[in-house]
C-alpha cells in the first residue's frame, strides 16, 4: 500500500534532487512539498480503492485471517505512516542524513516495537491498545 501510494516520489527525489539543489536557492526548493502532496493524493486514491473493494478483501481473507478483516481499517493509518516515512527518508538521504534515517528505521523503530510487544504479552495492553500504539508508532516514529 505504501509503495503504491507514493506514486514513485522517492525515485523522483533521488533523480531530480541534484538538479533542484544546483539550480534553486534552498528557499525556492519546493521538491519536498510536491512529493508530499502527490504522495498524499496517491494515498487518498489507494484508500478510496481500499474502501470501495473492502467486500472483495473481506471475502478473500475472512476464512484464513479473521483478525485482518476485523481490524481492516487500521491498515490505512499504518499505510499513511509508511508513505510519509518513505518520502522523508528519500529526502533525508539526499541531504546526506542517511545515518539518521537508518537509525530511525533499524534501531529506534525496532526498540519501540519491542516495548509495545512486551507490554502486549505482559497483559498490560489489550489488542486494541496494541494496534493503536503500533499505528501511532508507524505514523509518528
Amino acid at each position: 500500500m505504501a509503495s503504491l501510494s507514493t506514486l514513485a516520489m522517492p525515485s523522483f527525489i533521488y533523480k531530480f534532487y541534484p538538479y533542484y539543489n544546483d539550480n534553486l536557492k534552498p528557499s525556492k526548493n519546493d521538491m519536498l512539498a510536491w512529493a508530499l502532496v502527490v504522495s498524499l493524493v496517491g494515498f487518498a486514491a489507494v484508500t478510496i480503492l481500499g474502501v470501495a473493494f473492502q467486500d472483495l478483501v473481506f471475502k478473500k481473507y475472512s476464512e484464513n485471517s479473521p483478525l485482518f478483516v476485523t481490524y481492516y481499517y487500521w491498515v490505512f493509518p499504518m499505510g499513511l505512516g509508511l508513505t510519509l516515512f518513505n518520502i522523508l527518508e528519500a529526502f533525508a538521504w539526499n541531504l546526506h542524513k542517511s545515518v539518521f534515517t537508518s537509525f530511525l528505521k533499524e534501531v529506534e523503530w525496532r526498540l519501540l516495537v519491542t516495548i509495545i510487544i512486551v507490554l502486549f504479552f505482559s497483559i498490560l495492553f489489550p489488542i486494541l491498545t496494541y494496534l493503536l500504539s503500533y499505528t501511532l508508532l508507524l505514523t509518528w516514529a
